[in-house]
């Protein structure tokens, strides 16, 4: 067995470390709807936002509904709480045994005890950052190669004890000057760096939701119905999916890409490499990964809608995709 630091990244499926071979990789969150018109009152006459819990699959972009996560009260159940109280079959988004899932999320769900019971029980792994009132003792180092691009920026790996031996990860962010700990119940043989790459990623799913509410407005809910409520949110992942899906087929056999998007990344790209390269500093190998368009622009949207309303060929909607392309 290689030695970690020995370890190279390998841009295999989704450019994920090789490690993570065969993992189903996702990115978690609660996300909100305004509370429908019929909605009832609580005592003081209020109306309560409806919560939803999504994943984003970080390797083909697909989106799904997971749970609704509240009933329209004024209770705001925990994520943690809620992921308690899912069937691990849902959790796990369809994986068979024996397949093992990593999810990412945000602070919320910091609970290793439970963590360690899915990684032995159902295969799985959690990713997360550290809260500002944890308590973090360490108990050990993990040595990592500071030489390899992977790791740039890592300034530790570590594991503490916090009820549980759990793995964190130092990292500082050149870019916004901001040192991050990330920790995870995943094993030593996931580079420190691959871990970095996963949780930046999961801010993919936080565009997604912006993508929900300020491109399809889909801010309100539909009905006071709980699986009202539950079919709306399967109806939304169903028309973000598919609208992927068809910016991918025309991006792929037809060449047809937005170019002020593209634009805007290679500036955003070059600012980066200039800021590596006044610190001195490798650009960690993970980070161009990160350069893909992530959100669905309001005019591929506008003229999907356009399109579903005409009677005519396919080769006619592309050339006024193309022209709305061209637009400022």
């Amino acid at each position: 067995m290689l030695d970690r630091s020995q370890q190279s990244f390998k841009k295999k499926e989704g450019g994920f470390h090789e490690a993570l071979d065969g993992f189903h990789i996702y990115a978690g969150d609660g996300h909100f709807h305004r509370p429908s018109t019929h909605e009832d009152r609580d005592e003081k006459g209020k109306k309560h936002a409806i919560g939803h819990l999504y994943a984003l699959n970080l390797r083909n972009r697909d989106v799904s509904h997971l749970v609704l996560s509240s009933d329209g009260t004024k209770k705001k159940p925990h994520d943690m709480g809620t992921l308690k109280r899912m069937e691990i079959d849902t959790l796990k988004q369809g994986a068979k045994k024996g397949q093992k899932v990593l999810i990412t999320w945000d602070r919320a769900i910091v609970d290793f005890a439970q963590w360690m019971r899915w990684k032995h029980n159902n295969g799985i792994y959690f990713i997360t950052r550290t809260k500002s009132n944890m308590t973090k003792e360490v108990i050990g180092e993990l040595p990592f190669d500071k030489g390899d691009a992977e790791n740039s920026g890592v300034l530790k790996d570590q594991y503490i004890g916090a009820g549980e031996a759990i793995r964190m990860i130092t990292y500082h962010d050149l870019e916004t000057n901001v040192t991050y700990e990330f920790i995870t119940n995943l094993h030593h043989l996931v580079l420190p760096g691959a871990i970095v790459q996963l949780y930046r990623m999961r801010w993919d799913i936080e565009k997604v939701f912006d993508d929900f509410k300020n491109k399809l407005d889909e801010t309100k809910a539909w009905s006071k119905s709980l699986t009202a409520k539950c079919m709306q949110a399967q109806f939304i992942v169903l028309a973000y999916n598919l609208l992927l899906r068809m910016r991918q087929h025309i991006e792929e056999s037809k060449d047809l890409k937005e170019e002020a998007i593209i634009k805007k990344s290679e500036q955003r790209w070059g600012q980066t490499k200039r800021v590596y390269a006044d610190a001195k500093k490798p650009i960690p190998s993970w980070l161009e990964k990160l350069r893909r368009i992530t959100q669905i622009s309001v005019k591929f949207i506008r003229w999907a809608r356009a399109l579903f309303t005409r009677q005519c060929s396919w080769d006619t909607p592309l050339e006024l995709l193309d022209h709305e392309y061209g637009l400022k």
